[in-house]
């Protein structure tokens, strides 16, 4: 089952990379790792979960809950202002933040700065529109993500703020096509064949129940794919699966991060 969401943002986004401290520079589309977050914020508040969860001895996120039912999640950059050529455009606001937190409480005097100016990435995109699936294994849970959707506050850190316009669910179906036409984002190891023009290419984080675990410092990152229009990409199969919706849309998955899709 496919959960399609379209999004529109009010100011813009902001989605921090890792491995970052003094600069945080953005991703320039939102990952598979914060789409799954922003509805796991809306199972949360709707069933009462807990912020973190333990589990064999370790800390998760509320995140790691739906991912084992919603293993996937896209997007496509559908917002007409999008310039074709180049993409979102980041910038990088100076602001003035606190780093006593990152001082020892013996290093903590009079004499030492427990402030710096810090470059923070933002894309200032008023009205941005994103149309996001989250591919679902569980009928019943898509089905719930279908109403819980729609309470959905923000698509990024919690300033990126969004207004849900339009949730629809549909069922999906795999093929055996290897050239297919898609508008969403999919991992740059999976194609064998794309485009010269008419996308940009982003390191993403990528999503398994490894990544939602609190004071994990590995991240898994793969260079994606984000088409600025609809291409036409060739796939390598015994790498790569298809998957189709009602209404069209063409997604490319990772064989190894879905072993399997009931549709």
């Amino acid at each position: 089952m496919v959960v399609k969401v379209l999004f529109s943002y009010h100011w813009g986004f902001s989605v921090r990379k890792p491995f970052f401290s003094a600069q945080q520079p953005t991703f320039r589309a939102p990952p598979p790792t914060t789409l799954i977050g922003s509805l796991a914020r809306a199972f949360a508040v709707a069933r009462r979960w807990p912020e973190a969860f333990e589990e064999d001895g370790r800390l998760y996120s509320t995140a790691a809950r739906l991912y084992k039912v919603c293993p996937w999640a896209t997007a496509a950059l559908i917002d007409e202002n999008v310039i074709p050529s180049i993409g979102p455009v980041e910038t990088r606001d100076a602001i003035r933040a606190v780093i006593a937190h990152y001082l020892r409480r013996e290093n903590i005097k009079p004499s030492v700065a427990l402030f710096a100016p810090q470059p923070h990435g933002k894309v200032y995109a008023p009205s941005f529109k994103l149309l996001a699936s989250f591919i679902f294994t569980d009928e019943a849970e898509a089905r719930e993500a279908s109403r819980l959707a729609w309470s959905i506050p923000a698509v990024g850190c919690k300033e990126s703020l969004v207004s849900v316009k339009d949730v629809r669910l549909l069922k999906a179906e795999e093929i055996v096509e290897e050239l297919v036409k898609t508008r969403y984002y999919f991992e740059k190891s999976l194609a064998r064949r794309y485009p010269a023009t008419g996308f940009m290419e982003e390191d993403m984080t990528m999503p398994s129940t490894e990544h939602y675990q609190l004071a994990r410092v590995k991240v898994n990152v793969e260079t994606c794919i984000v088409p600025l229009r609809p291409i036409r990409v060739e796939v390598i199969r015994n790498k790569a699966m298809i998957l189709k919706d009602e209404e069209g849309d063409y997604y490319i998955l990772n064989k190894g991060r879905v072993v399997s899709i009931e549709t």
